[in-house]
């Protein structure tokens, strides 16, 4: 089997999942609901995942690279996302990321891009910090900013 930029980008996300849930771990019981949400389910999809993509494996001519421009975008911009998600929370760092691929990424107008930032915000704080009660990760900035 030769490892391709597929099966390297399923290898990834399959280690960012295991490390939310083996991290969840250690979280405080109200904390620790939100990387299980995603972290259980992405793991499986990953897994599934890799397992399609080696089997495709086989196909692959000798003469493309590891890793396609399109999935160096994609590696980069998830790791802008992790990010800023550490840096700065779910709250602000999610709505930023998203604002920023919606402008950049999708070439979309700045109003789109504010508005998909603005919706994200409102989703992250509004309905799972308010109305589910769920506490996210403030950021490490905002830990050491105290």
């Amino acid at each position: 089997m030769k490892i391709n930029g597929k099966i390297l980008t399923s290898l990834i996300m399959l280690g960012v999942f295991i490390f939310f849930i083996s991290q969840a771990i250690f979280f405080a019981s109200s904390a620790r609901l939100m990387p299980l949400l995603i972290g259980v389910p992405g793991t499986i999809m990953s897994f599934f995942q890799l397992i399609i993509e080696s089997r495709s494996a086989d196909r692959v001519t000798d003469n493309q690279p590891v890793l396609s421009s399109r999935e160096l975008n994609i590696i980069a911009w998830l790791a802008g996302f992790f990010i800023a998600v550490i840096l700065l929370g779910f709250d602000y760092g999610a709505p930023l990321i998203v604002a920023c691929y919606v402008y950049f990424a999708a070439k979309e107008r700045l109003t789109t891009a504010l508005v998909a930032g603005i919706s994200c915000f409102v989703l992250m704080y509004g309905l799972f910090e308010r109305l589910m009660g769920i506490q996210l990760f403030d950021g490490l900035l905002s830990q050491f900013l105290q």
